[in-house]
């Protein structure tokens, strides 16, 4: 299946058989792990996983928090928990949030997806520094991270540094070309810096992505699913 995917990667029906497989394969294997270890916090983060997935937030959180009882060294357990309460405009879930990102480092220093969700709540205090600091690190360990690249062109640019924002958010747009708070953003700093022409085309291609993710986000929630917390966060972050 993944010959024809790359062979014709717009065929439906391969993508629709593809869909019916994996499909088969989740199912199986969740029945195969709830057989072998029924009380373990892998079912427990399954469960977790499979309720986010239909929008039930505070059952899946509560999931989370019963697989951490049971076993709170679980690879990306605390990292998962705090994506669920960091979607939360509860002040007390947040700080939470914060709390399990700083477990999920605690437990593997390499986890920059954890240094950068710290730097996206610490800018959400209005401390810029210390985002920076977080983002820089995050960008330290993996450098082709976009989430990394926008939040610290988003503190620069906050600081009145547009001009070392521009290449941040120009690589981000490059490694995910449908981010709209990447296209967004650098629409802004072409604009500050008087870009006129290029402004004007990242505007398009923000606007022309977000149109398409409604539609998606439209879909989802037909389907009674939950997209990516980062796509639901997209339009708040511009």
């Amino acid at each position: 299946m993944s010959v024809l995917r790359e062979l014709d990667p717009t065929n439906v029906a391969i993508i629709y058989a593809s869909y019916r497989i994996y499909s088969d394969l989740v199912d199986e294997s969740r029945l195969s792990l709830t057989v072998v270890a029924p009380n373990s916090a892998r079912v427990r983060q399954m469960m977790a996983h499979e309720l986010a997935r239909q929008g039930k937030t505070d059952e899946a959180i509560a999931n989370y928090r019963e697989a951490l009882k049971l076993d709170p060294n679980v690879p990306g357990l605390h990292f998962e928990l705090a994506e669920m309460l960091n979607s939360s405009s509860v002040a007390s879930e947040l700080q939470e949030a914060e709390k399990e990102y700083e477990a999920a480092l605690a437990a593997n220093t390499l986890d920059e997806k954890a240094e950068c969700r710290l730097g996206d709540l610490v800018a959400l205090r209005g401390d810029q520094k210390a985002a920076a600091e977080h983002y820089e690190r995050a960008l330290k360990l993996q450098p082709n991270d976009p989430d990394a690249n926008i939040g610290l062109a988003k503190m620069l640019m906050t600081m009145n540094q547009t001009g070392k924002a521009v290449p941040l958010l120009e690589l981000a747009v490059k490694l995910d070309p449908t981010s709209v708070v990447a296209h967004f953003r650098l629409s802004n700093a072409y604009r500050q810096m008087g870009r006129t022409a290029d402004a004007n085309r990242e505007l398009a291609e923000y606007q022309k992505f977000k149109d398409m993710k409604e539609k998606l986000r439209e879909t989802y929630r037909q389907m009674r699913l939950e997209p990516g917390k980062r796509e639901q966060e997209d339009d708040g972050r511009n």
